[in-house]
């Protein structure tokens, strides 16, 4: 049903986000309010439904987090995984495992669209600021 990764993240198989997606709904649209984002919870789902994104929840004997991922191919011929709208708790500790997959799908950078406090929150990490966006050479 879902993939398990360390950390308390999984991936969640496409034929499972029906059933998953009432409960990271209810985080991920706390996160878009918090940040007034552009999108709704129902342009990410639209996503998820056409493989254009991925789900991911962390869990921790229930569900504390959740967001999205999407491999992205430049102009330039790069790939890049976008990993947007995470919200909950374990997040942070669930990059390093996304930063694999994202090098296995043959990227060469993770880049985070996100708030002004995920800079702080993950420049220990590697992430740095070159815009409004955070990015991880990996």
């Amino acid at each position: 049903m879902l993939q398990a990764l360390p950390n308390g993240l999984l991936c969640v198989a496409p034929q499972f986000v029906e059933a998953i997606w009432p409960h990271a709904e209810r985080l991920i649209a706390v996160a878009l309010d918090r940040s007034e984002s552009d999108f709704t919870a129902a342009h990410i789902k639209a996503r998820i439904d056409a493989g254009q994104s991925l789900l991911w929840i962390v869990w921790d004997s229930a569900l504390v987090g959740a967001g999205t991922s999407s491999i992205e191919k430049l102009e330039n011929g790069r790939k890049i995984c976008v990993v947007g709208t995470f919200a909950g708790d374990g997040w942070k500790d669930a990059l390093p495992q996304i930063e694999q997959y994202a090098r296995q799908e043959g990227c060469s950078a993770v880049r985070i669209y996100g708030r002004h406090g995920w800079v702080r929150q993950l420049r220990d990490r590697g992430y740095t600021q070159p815009w409004v966006v955070m990015e991880k050479k990996i």
